[in-house]
C-alpha cells in the first residue's frame, strides 16, 4: 500500500457528516456475468440513509446485462475476490454494488504494531479539565484514556469534530466525530483476531456511553509509523444522531478512565458477561425514538429485573440463609436497590410528576416500575392519566445507575431528575461505601 494516498487512514483524508469517505480506489479487471473489462473501482463507506460500504464504477461503453444482484468476480492489484453483490444504482453506465460480505482491504492477517477506528456520533469533549500527575497542573482533557488488561486504548476527537457534532445535532444522521487506536502495553504485535474481541466490548461500552448505539468503524492495522497494513470490519449497528440525555456528561469525560476497568472486568466474567450484554442492550433499545414511552419503559424494567437477579443470586451464594427469588418485580427491585444504595422513595421529577403524577397510594420506586410494567404487559388499565412518563424517566435514572454499580464506579455523573434545572455532576449513592 505503500505510495498511495490510501497508505494513511481513512479519517486523515477527511471527514464530513454523512458524506461518502472512499477508502480505497484502484484499477483492475471485473467480471459482472460477462467476459472480463478493466475498470477503475471505488471502494466506499456511504453513510445515508444508513451507513453501509459500497464498491462503485464506471462500466465501458456497450456493456450491456448488468440489471439484477448476483456473484462478481474482482481482479484487482489487491487480490482476486468473488463476491455475491446487490445491485444498488445503476445509472447512465455509472454501477455501484453493495457486498454482501466484508470487503478487507491490505493484508488481512499480518501483525500491527496498532489498531485505528473512527467512532461515529462521539460527543465532543476537552472542556472539562483534569489534574496533570507530575506537575499538579491543571490541562485540558485532549484523550481520553482506558485499560483493558493488557491493552491500551486512546479516544481523540477527529479533525473538525466540533462543526460535524453542531450539524449532526442541526440535521441527524452520521458522522465521525472521534478516533480511537488500541495497542499493546508491551509493544508487541498482534492480529485482528486478537483484538477483535475487544472491538465487541467497546462497541458495548461506547454505546452504554452514549445512549446510542456506536463503535468502531473500519477497524484498520497501522505499523510503527502509522501507515494502513490492513483495514476491514463490517459496520456495527449505529444509530443516528447525537448522545441521548443520560448519565455521561462530555465536560467531564475524564470519568470514562474509571468507568472503563469495572466494565472490562464485568464483561469478562463469565458468570456477569451475559447480564451485562442484555442489561446494555436494552437500556440503549430503550432510549430509541422508535420505542417509544411505553416500550422504553418496559424495556428498562426488563434491563432492571436482569441486573437483579444477578444481585439476589450472587447475594444467595454469599449467604444461604436467603430465601426464594422474589415474584414480584417490586420485590426484586427493592432487593437490589438495598444492595446498591438506591433511595426507593418515588421522587419529585420537576416537569414530568407536574404533567403526569403518581397516583396516590403508590407505596414507593420500585412499586410505581412493576404496576406500570404489568399494566402495559397485561393491558390493565388503573388510571386515566397515565404516569408513563414519569416511570420511564425513573426506570432509566435507575438502569444507568445500577449499571455503574457494577462497574464499580466510585465518582461523579450527570443526575438529570429534575426537569425544571439543568442536569447536575453528582457523585454515585455509594460513593462513600464500597462497591460490593
Amino acid at each position: 500500500m505503500r505510495g498511495s494516498e490510501f497508505e494513511r487512514p481513512y479519517w486523515e483524508r477527511g471527514l464530513e457528516p454523512n458524506a461518502p469517505i472512499v477508502l480505497w480506489r484502484e484499477t483492475g479487471t471485473v467480471k459482472l456475468g460477462g467476459p472480463f473489462f478493466d475498470v477503475e473501482i471505488t471502494v466506499f463507506l456511504d453513510f445515508w440513509p444508513e451507513p453501509k460500504v459500497l464498491v462503485g464504477m464506471d462500466l465501458p461503453a456497450g456493456l450491456n446485462g448488468l440489471d439484477s444482484d448476483g456473484e462478481f468476480v474482482f481482479r484487482l492489484p489487491s487480490g482476486q475476490r468473488r463476491m455475491e453483490c446487490l445491485l444498488v444504482e445503476r445509472e447512465r453506465g455509472r454501477v455501484v454494488l453493495r457486498p454482501k460480505d466484508e470487503w478487507v482491504i491490505g493484508e488481512a492477517t499480518a501483525a500491527v504494531e496498532s489498531v485505528g477506528f473512527g467512532i461515529p456520533n462521539f460527543p465532543v469533549f476537552g472542556a472539562g479539565v483534569m489534574r496533570d500527575d507530575e506537575t499538579g497542573e491543571r490541562r485540558r482533557l485532549e484523550e481520553i484514556q482506558l485499560r483493558a488488561g493488557e491493552w491500551l486504548i486512546a479516544l481523540v476527537p477527529a479533525e473538525g469534530a466540533a462543526g460535524q457534532y453542531q450539524q449532526l445535532k442541526r440535521r441527524g444522521g452520521y458522522g465521525v466525530t472521534a478516533i480511537g487506536r488500541i495497542w499493546r502495553e508491551d509493544g508487541r504485535q498482534f492480529g485482528y483476531t486478537e483484538v477483535a474481541p475487544l472491538l465487541d466490548e467497546l462497541r458495548f461500552f461506547l454505546s452504554f456511553v452514549l445512549g446510542r448505539w456506536t463503535g468502531a468503524v473500519r477497524p484498520t492495522g497501522l505499523d510503527g509509523s502509522g501507515a494502513v497494513v490492513w483495514e476491514r470490519g463490517g459496520l456495527p449497528v449505529l444509530d443516528p444522531g447525537v448522545k441521548q440525555q443520560n448519565w455521561f456528561s462530555p465536560d467531564h469525560a475524564n470519568c470514562l478512565g474509571c468507568v472503563f476497568p469495572g466494565f472490562h472486568g464485568r464483561w469478562n466474567d463469565p458468570d456477569g458477561m451475559e447480564a451485562i450484554r442484555f442489561a446494555i442492550n436494552w437500556y440503549v433499545r430503550a432510549k430509541s425514538e422508535t420505542a417509544g414511552v411505553e416500550g422504553a419503559l418496559v424495556l428498562s424494567c426488563a434491563g432492571l429485573e436482569v441486573l437483579a437477579f444477578r444481585v439476589f443470586v450472587k447475594r444467595k451464594e454469599a449467604n444461604r440463609s436467603i430465601g426464594k427469588y422474589p415474584r414480584s418485580l417490586a420485590d426484586r427491585l427493592r432487593g437490589m436497590f438495598e444492595v446498591v444504595g438506591l433511595p426507593v422513595e418515588l421522587p419529585d421529577l420537576g416537569e414530568f410528576t407536574e404533567r403526569y403524577p403518581w397516583p396516590s397510594g403508590w407505596r414507593d420506586g420500585p412499586e410505581a416500575l412493576s404496576r406500570m410494567r404489568n399494566d402495559l404487559m397485561h393491558a390493565e388499565k388503573e388510571s386515566k392519566k397515565s404516569p408513563y412518563p414519569s416511570g420511564w424517566w425513573l426506570a432509566q435514572w435507575y438502569l444507568e445507575l445500577c449499571l455503574l454499580w457494577a462497574f464499580q464506579y466510585q465518582g461523579d455523573y450527570l443526575d438529570r431528575r429534575d426537569l425544571n434545572g439543568p442536569p447536575v455532576a453528582v457523585p454515585v449513592p455509594w460513593a462513600s461505601r464500597a462497591t460490593a
